[in-house]
């Protein structure tokens, strides 16, 4: 399962950063991401507003980030890959 840019073009271009989700919980409504020795914040309205409904352990997402108080949490994603085991 794929999904592309969803962003609105150039006007709106920040660093892309790939990452593995190492958790994710649908009662809970959040994730989290590895993006190199970082575990970053994504919460369940960011990948609704972006058209995904869940991610999985071990999907590859392409994301910007922001800065929070408790570190970087993810912004935009631009999308997600199965690993070529799970896709359908």
């Amino acid at each position: 399962m794929s999904k592309q840019d969803k962003s609105n073009g150039p006007a709106e271009a920040k660093d892309r950063h790939q990452g593995i989700v190492k958790w994710f919980s649908e009662k809970c409504g959040y994730s989290f991401v590895q993006i190199g020795e970082e575990e970053v914040f994504i919460h369940w309205s960011t990948l609704l507003a972006f058209g995904i409904a869940k991610l999985q352990n071990d999907d590859v997402v392409t994301v910007s980030l922001v800065k929070s108080e408790r570190g970087h949490i993810v912004d935009t994603l631009y999308g997600v890959e199965r690993p070529p085991s799970r896709r359908s």
